[in-house]
């Protein structure tokens, strides 16, 4: 919550996902649990809308400034924060302020300038942010997967919020015993513009929290001039913004 997650992760990630949980909205209703830190991890996103696939997308975090990740649209589009081409498939790498990126079968990368490089973020200080006015419901026990967790809740209650997205925003997350963040998902439920009256939702699932994961930029052989226009982590947000 950062390419897309490039066509994603920009009002989503807004997204991405970062810092603690404001305190407004930890004050109504339940208080989450403070989240266990880590270095590294990986994670697999899906968008769906009224369950249906429409772009899936894998990364994994050497750090907040370094990231490699894969992106495909199942399905052409267009949302109010993006364009979808079924079968496209687009490869990148944030490092250390530079964005790489291809699409499908190219052999060389294209690069522009990351806005969004922090050399002081810590990762852990990027993700599961709530940045509106929620109340926060503790749903209980469910699982992900084989992984027992405990499903904790956001309502948003900005309206104007609501209204940019589409629908009411809510935002589920799922956390282990050890307080990980297993899963989270963010779903928009009304009307969702270019896509009509449904729920659209973004869930990413989340694995080998603190591996040993090595970020190397593309040969310098391989990589074209920088491009005019810039992007930036945040374009790969969640569309809800409640990301890193």
């Amino acid at each position: 919550m950062r390419l897309l997650k490039i066509a994603l992760m920009a009002l989503l990630l807004a997204l991405i996902g970062g810092d603690s949980v404001p305190v407004r909205a930890q004050q109504q209703g339940e208080k989450l649990p403070e989240l266990t830190r880590f270095k590294t991890m990986r994670d697999s996103f899906v968008q769906t809308f009224n369950g249906h696939p429409l772009q899936v997308c894998q990364s994994e975090w050497e750090s907040w400034n370094r990231v490699h990740g894969a992106c495909r649209d199942l399905v052409t589009a267009t949302t109010h924060d993006q364009e979808l081409i079924a079968g496209l498939l687009v490869e990148f790498v944030f490092y250390d302020g530079t964005h790489y990126q291809r699409v499908n079968d190219e052999a060389t990368w294209t690069a522009s300038r990351d806005e969004r490089y922090d050399p002081d973020l810590a990762l852990a200080d990027a993700f599961f942010k709530v940045n509106y006015d929620a109340v926060l419901t503790r749903i209980g026990p469910t699982s992900v997967g084989t992984i027992p967790t405990i499903q904790y809740q956001y309502w948003s209650l900005d309206k104007t919020f609501n209204e940019k997205v589409g629908g009411q925003v809510v935002y589920d997350m799922f956390l282990s015993a050890e307080n990980r963040v297993i899963s989270d998902v963010f779903s928009a439920r009304g009307r969702v513009s270019g896509l009509g009256d449904g729920t659209l939702a973004q869930a990413w699932v989340y694995a080998d929290y603190d591996a040993p994961i090595v970020i190397t930029p593309p040969a310098a052989g391989q990589v074209r001039a920088m491009s005019v226009g810039t992007f930036s982590i945040s374009d790969l947000g969640l569309s809800f913004g409640a990301r890193r």
